[in-house]
């Protein structure tokens, strides 16, 4: 379900990313979604949470330059920025107004996104 969430929202955006599309995509019924995710941002959050879990393996096989910090930090944000533009629409549905709250399957929430509500 996750990669059929992806798939869908990165061709059609968040609205795209329905439960009848979901399950249809997956090629599951539309209740497995509740049963896994529980509502619509549960998913989104799955799919924000597994894309950035990706990201986060991507970012930890650089090799660090101890001996050049300025060359380390441009690497990091140019690995931060090349993920962002290769994923649009992932970095949508991580930030305020793309789920409504940030709370992954792990139950986790992401500190300072999402507090205003």
């Amino acid at each position: 379900m996750i990669a059929a969430a992806t798939r869908l929202l990165e061709q059609g955006g968040r609205d795209s990313v329905t439960t009848r599309a979901v399950a249809d995509a997956a090629g599951l019924q539309p209740p497995a979604r509740y049963r896994r995710f529980g509502d619509e941002d549960g998913l989104l959050d799955a799919v924000a949470e597994h894309g950035f879990t990706r990201f986060l393996a991507a970012k930890q096989q650089i090799a660090p330059s101890p001996d050049d910090p300025v060359t380390e930090l441009r690497v990091g944000w140019d690995t931060v920025v090349a993920f962002g533009l290769a994923n649009p629409a992932l970095s949508t549905a991580a930030r305020p107004g793309g789920s409504r709250r940030r709370r992954g399957r792990s139950g986790r929430v992401v500190p300072g996104v999402g507090d205003d509500e």
